[in-house]
């Protein structure tokens, strides 16, 4: 189901008045189209992707040939046995680890040939979570999602509310629970 802003209703400005529901389906229509649009292209692209390490003993392959397309709204998980390198995949992704050979797109835009500042701006859009997470143990978990927020320049108010969504987003409840 797609939740998408810009409901029926007037948004209370006529005590609880409802829109023409013929302008509301026209409206919603019109969302649609826009989500299709958004929606064809993929947020993040792998082509070809590979890393490889090189260790006394020869070059060792962690990834090979990976390819893959993440669109607006998708969630993934990435799941494997222990070195299996998932790890690797996602520090790729961000462009932690740069990658041996194929390409990362991220909004259309490949991260090899970006700026150092450009691949920090695009990391700060990626939702990631890695297996060492490392919480601050002096703050509470609405807290310790707000503080990448803060740091990134966005204002309290706005990092608690954001923060918040996603905390209910991921089945955690709200500030009650934080």
């Amino acid at each position: 189901l797609l939740n998408l802003p810009g409901g029926c209703h007037d948004g209370g400005r006529g005590a609880g008045m409802w829109r023409d529901p013929n302008m509301c389906f026209r409206n919603k229509r019109k969302e649609l189209n826009l989500w299709k649009q958004i929606n064809e292209n993929p947020i993040i692209q792998l082509v070809g992707l590979g890393k490889q390490f090189q260790t006394m003993n020869g070059p060792v392959t962690a990834l090979e040939d990976i390819n893959l397309e993440i669109r607006y709204g998708e969630v993934f998980g990435i799941i494997g046995l222990s070195g299996a390198g998932k790890s690797t995949l996602v520090r790729c992704i961000n462009y932690l680890e740069v990658p041996t050979s194929g390409k990362v797109v991220f909004e259309g835009k490949n991260l090899s040939v970006m700026k150092d500042r450009e691949k920090r701006l695009a990391r700060q859009s990626m939702g990631m979570i890695f297996q060492q997470f490392n919480l601050l143990s002096q703050r509470n978990v609405l807290q310790n999602v707000c503080f990448p927020l803060e740091i990134a320049g966005v204002s309290k108010a706005e990092a608690k509310k954001r923060a918040e969504e996603l905390l209910t987003l991921v089945g955690h409840g709200g500030p009650d629970e934080a």
